[in-house]
This record gives structure tokens, sequence and C-alpha cells, in this order.
């Protein structure tokens, strides 16, 4: 067994609505890291979104899918915008939004800490 310690550091960023919180997980010089998480205040389930692909294109909102360990499809993501491989200083808030079936849902994450 072999154990290794991370190394990148993590921001946290939170958005709040009436129904859902949202925590985005900026990892900072390993993008892999980055991920989203949904919290459903009515069903109290969290679900896990990770970003579509290994790293960032700053000129374009980057795209978080549902992620299932069983390998089941959904059809709701995310779109961030802003993201960067790498920080000089990390920003104060980051603008995404939530697609889910027909509709959307604009959310400013201000970052925690």
């Amino acid at each position: 067994m072999c154990f290794a310690q991370k190394a990148y550091v993590t921001t946290k960023y939170q958005g709040i609505s009436n129904k859902l919180t949202v925590t985005l997980n900026v990892a900072d010089g390993y993008f892999s890291g980055t991920e989203i998480k949904l919290y459903n205040k009515a069903s109290r389930n969290t679900t896990r979104f990770l970003p579509e692909k290994d790293g960032v294109d700053e000129t374009q909102s980057t795209k978080f899918y549902h992620f299932s360990p069983s390998g089941k499809k959904f059809t709701d993501y995310f779109l961030v915008d802003g993201l960067q491989e790498n920080y000089e200083a990390m920003p104060k808030q980051i603008n995404a939004r939530y697609f889910m079936k027909a509709n959307s849902l604009k959310l400013v994450l201000k970052r925690k800490g």
C-alpha cells in the first residue's frame, strides 16, 4: 500500500438558492482535482460533478458533468466561467450556470475562508 500527499491546494466557493447549495472546490495547479457538489435541501442528497476535460480552456466556460459511480448517464450539468489552471490570486467569486431538464439557474459562487 502506498500513501501520498495531495500536491495541490483547493479553494472552496459556495452559492445558495432556495432549494440548492452548490460548492465548487477549485484545485489550483491540478485542474482534474476540481469538483462541484450540489446539495438538494428537499431530498437531502448530494451530487458530485466533475470536469468534462483534464484541462481548462480559459477562453470558454468549463463544463462539469453529473458523476455516477455506477456509470448511469444524467442530463444535468454545470457551466463555470473564468476557471484557470493556475491562479496568481484566487478570485473572490465565480459565475456558474446549472442546467437541468429545460431549466437553468444562474449562480454566483463566493469564496469561503
